[in-house]
């Protein structure tokens, strides 16, 4: 459930800066494939988004196609199914790539679709001590405009019996005006 900031009079100069809840993301994750050495997992995804962003952002931010990444308030249910793999270089040590597909299925109707790809690779190194690092590389892809968004975002975590804390600043390469130019990500993740 993200909080999203957006300054809109970069782009619309005679709006204000807004902020609010974003759309809820909900993932889903499936082990589909282990080589018999355990070293490299096929994995599946599903992302689903719901348009639950405060209606300020809402009606007075851009569409979800405007900016490549952000559900800022999309109005509309989008589905991202996914799959990607993990390569394990040593049990402590893992490299891998994921790719989702991001399409709007149905909502509002006086908002945009949205059609996007998203890229992400991922490295993480860990700690005995449940400390790791996970430096993330993201490419999307605007399928309707053509735009592309790079960002590198390094987390920084700790993991405990299931249950982990992390923090992920990123910043944006050479954005273009409706791209990230930095973020902060603060979350706990609980795994089942």
């Amino acid at each position: 459930m993200p909080y999203v900031y957006y300054n809109l009079q970069a782009t619309f100069p005679n709006l204000p800066q807004i902020g609010g809840l974003g759309d809820v993301r909900i993932q889903g994750s499936y082990n589909t494939w282990t080589s018999d050495d355990k070293r490299l997992t096929l994995i599946s995804f599903l992302e689903v988004f719901l348009p639950s962003a405060d209606n300020a952002i809402v009606t007075r931010g851009p569409g979800g196609n405007e900016l490549t990444a952000f559900n800022l308030g999309t109005g509309k249910y989008v589905f991202g199914p996914g799959v990607g793999f993990v390569y394990a270089i040593q049990p402590n040590f893992i490299f891998a790539p994921v790719y989702f597909y991001e399409a709007s299925a149905f909502g509002s109707s006086n908002r945009p679709d949205i059609r996007r790809g998203k890229w992400r690779v991922f490295a993480m190194y860990a700690w005995e001590n449940g400390v790791y690092v996970l430096p993330e590389f993201q490419v999307l892809t605007n399928y309707l405009t053509g735009n592309n968004d790079i960002y590198v975002a390094p987390e920084i975590g700790y993991s405990r019996k299931g249950t982990i804390g992390y923090i992920k600043p990123g910043v944006g390469i050479d954005p273009d005006n409706n791209d990230r130019q930095w973020g902060l990500e603060v979350g706990v993740r609980i795994l089942y």
